[in-house]
């Protein structure tokens, strides 16, 4: 059963990443970024959410497509002694399938934790780090500049901004609680125009709910660290998340401006 739901998952948000992966040079010239990042979205909740509705959907496509491997890898619901607990008047017997079963399931729990765990442990280690040479942010114009434009996005939320000594460029960190980091610039920081398009490219993110993408992405390679679309997928949330960021900064603004955000990105 938790192969079947296991499998079913997997493959479904792997439909999805094919259909993306299918279509991309069109959506890549037809499509807006938002609406690849919605369809990205929807392979994760695929990914991470056994819809039982389409499951059979599926499994039906699959059976159709390949009607002699599909025998070899899914096993349709019903009653098999060889996974089989036998309960009595105050004792319990398993039938010696169920030990394998109990193994699979636990060596894949296992892997699960030790990948999420792995990803959470350097996300936090990277934040004590900058912690660790921070302060609230000193310059006066970069606050004043950070606060302008949280209210110009409407991001009602608490946002907090901190210069770090050991940040190399603007990094935002804080799933409930979001820190926006940026290097300690001191005396000899970019100019206005400069501080702008960083701060609005990092509350962009908050904006977006990207970091929350960030952490289901994780979620989804340690529930399918055995599927290779899905690394693709948490790949392409981060780098079309960026670009989304990206487009928004660059929202309204001439060629003058789109010239010195592209030289500031290089």
């Amino acid at each position: 059963m938790f192969r079947n739901i296991l499998f079913a998952m997997s493959l479904s948000g792997s439909v999805v990443v094919l259909l993306y992966l299918f279509f991309y040079p069109l959506a890549k010239r037809y499509f807006p970024l938002v609406w690849r990042y919605r369809v990205l979205k929807i392979a994760v909740f695929f990914y991470l959410v056994p819809v039982s509705r389409w499951k059979y959907r599926i499994f039906d496509l699959g059976r159709t497509l390949f009607p002699e491997l599909w025998d070899k890898i899914y096993t349709g619901p019903g009653f098999r002694s060889t996974y089989s607990i036998v309960m009595g008047n105050g004792w319990i017997r398993w039938s010696s399938g169920v030990y394998g079963v109990v193994f699979l399931i636990m060596t894949c729990v296992i892997i699960s934790i030790l990948i999420y765990s792995g990803s959470i442990l350097k996300d936090r280690r990277v934040r004590r780090a900058y912690l660790a040479g921070s302060e609230e942010a000193g310059s006066q114009k970069l606050s004043h500049i950070f606060r302008q434009i949280q209210k110009e996005l409407h991001i009602k939320r608490r946002v907090r901004i901190q210069c770090s000594e050991y940040c190399s460029s603007p990094v935002t960190c804080g799933l409930l609680f979001p820190v926006v980091y940026f290097p300690d610039y001191g005396d000899n920081g970019p100019g206005d125009s400069s501080l702008r398009y960083m701060v609005k490219h990092e509350l962009l993110h908050i904006k977006h709910h990207d970091l929350l993408m960030r952490y289901l992405g994780f979620l989804v390679l340690a529930v399918h660290w055995f599927n290779p679309l899905s690394y693709f997928l948490v790949h392409e949330l981060s780098d079309i998340g960026e670009m989304c960021c990206d487009n928004g900064v660059l929202d309204g603004e001439g060629e003058n401006g789109r010239k010195q955000y592209g030289e500031l990105l290089l």
